[in-house]
């Protein structure tokens, strides 16, 4: 699949599923930029209550366009990102479920 970013820097996103353990975990390896990112996603019971979701990525590569800092930093937005977005999506479900 490929994800076309807008920001914090404009890019696709090449990813490809590796692995999945339903509805335990999932990895992908994604690529942009002349980086690769191995991306690992869990979830499991939150002792709150809900789905507690965790995202790990190991980037490997350098890029040319952004520099390790810059790189670091939007991973991590899009991290949040992505995450946001999930609880979002989320909400949206359960409230429609309940209502």
């Amino acid at each position: 699949m490929h994800y076309v970013v807008a920001r914090p820097v404009k890019t696709t996103i090449s990813a490809v599923v590796t692995s999945i353990s339903a509805p335990r975990a999932i990895s992908l390896l994604n690529h942009a930029l002349g980086v690769t990112a191995e991306q690992h996603v869990s979830f499991g019971p939150d002792l709150k209550g809900g789905t507690r979701v965790r995202m790990a990525m190991d980037l490997i590569g350098k890029s040319s366009e952004l520099s390790e800092a810059a790189l670091h930093e939007a991973v991590t937005f899009l991290i949040k990102d992505a995450l946001d977005s999930l609880v979002a999506f989320c909400q949206r479900g359960a409230s429609s479920a309940t209502g």
